[in-house]
């Protein structure tokens, strides 16, 4: 009797635990809130638009950027000289996740190797990944190659400008539809970019006598006109910035000299380039997301980097081979190249090692037309 007694009061010991314990409020970690509040920080900070973060410090702005390092520090304590390294990088489009790639991977997509054969209208394209050829009609005698991403699909677009009648013909690559769209007057010359940041190219005209530019944007189909330049520059459409918006911008034979009007701010800028320098060919040479201003002289290709601010000289062939600058071995960076007419021959020095590189592509009377088409 007594053990059952005994048993019994046991038993009802264990249910008053367990009442008191459900009246009790839950109890939880300084670990557990502080790993809720860090991810509550990071998913804030992935909608407040960030647009990358990878080998480098966790930065977003203002009040976010405070509480992450904040509570990261507190619970991780490092030593002042390090700094959080992600293994994998997130790009975002606006606060949308579209890609996730290990950190310090070649991210970039080497172009295509490309020319147009004005005699037959004809693209020929090897691609710059797989080296498979591949070749399409579109254009004919006296058109003015003028390639974009005009669907915003990630691919170039095959598209020539016709001066003869102003027009200009693009082949969708999304589905292989096409377009004539007739914009411009004679003597106008092509000037296609992205000015409107919305991944697509649009279509654009330099009018050198004026000085002006006349622009449909791809966001909203209307066209409208700027007025930057002078009679003898030379359209150099590139982002100079680093805004992701293509600037209008200028090349000044006369001044050896860069001008643009930054798309983020409105400021006018200048660069002006040592004595001999003849032919512009701005591009992202160090890889910082912005134009470096650039021109190839008699002594090389001289290039003005955004990211260090110094001045580079590269002897790269002469100035009678066509400049065809491009990232032909994808780091991101854009490699100095030229494409020889006698020979069809082109000479890509890789930015990522400074090797050469050869290709034989292309003959006489061919126009070289690198990019990434990827049919």
């Amino acid at each position: 009797m007594k053990t059952y007694k005994n048993l019994i009061k046991s038993q009802q010991r264990i249910a008053r635990r367990r009442r008191k314990a459900d009246l009790k409020p839950a109890r939880f970690s300084v670990r557990s809130v502080l790993i809720v509040l860090t991810l509550s920080v990071s998913a804030i900070a992935g909608a407040a638009g960030l647009t990358r973060a990878g080998s480098v410090d966790v930065e977003t702005s203002g009040l976010i950027d405070s509480l992450y390092r904040s509570v990261y520090e507190w619970f991780f304590p490092q030593p002042q000289s390090r700094r959080l390294v992600l293994s994998r990088e997130y790009i975002y489009a606006d606060s949308r996740l579209i890609a996730v790639e290990d950190a310090g991977s070649l991210n970039g997509r080497p172009s295509d190797l490309a020319v147009w054969r004005p005699s037959s209208g004809t693209w020929w394209v090897i691609n710059g990944l797989s080296s498979a050829v591949s070749s399409q009609n579109w254009g004919a005698a006296g058109d003015i190659p003028a390639t974009g991403d005009f669907d915003g699909d990630g691919k170039t677009d095959f598209c020539v400008f016709r001066p003869s009648s102003s027009t200009w013909w693009i082949l969708n690559s999304t589905d292989g539809t096409f377009r004539a769209v007739p914009f411009g007057v004679p003597g106008d010359l092509p000037a296609a970019a992205d000015f409107d940041g919305d991944g697509k190219t649009d279509i654009a005209v330099f009018r050198p006598g004026e000085g002006r530019w006349f622009v449909i944007g791809s966001s909203t189909g209307s066209s409208t006109v700027h007025s930057f330049g002078s009679s003898g520059d030379v359209a150099t459409p590139a982002d100079f910035d680093g805004d992701g918006l293509a600037d209008l911008a200028v090349w000044k034979p006369s001044e050896r000299s860069f001008r643009w009007i930054e798309s983020t701010g409105g400021a006018e800028r200048t660069a002006v380039l040592p004595q001999g320098s003849e032919e512009p060919v701005p591009a992202d040479y160090d890889g910082d997301g912005r134009a470096d201003p650039a021109a190839r002289s008699p002594s090389g290709w001289l290039i003005l980097g955004s990211l260090s601010g110094g001045l580079q000289t590269i002897a790269w062939h002469s100035l009678s081979d066509i400049a065809v600058p491009n990232d032909y071995d994808g780091d991101g960076q854009t490699d100095i190249a030229v494409w020889k007419s006698s020979n069809g021959t082109w000479y890509i020095r890789n930015s990522s090692d400074s090797s050469t590189r050869t290709v034989q592509w292309g003959q006489a009377g061919d126009i070289p037309v690198p990019a990434f088409f990827r049919r």
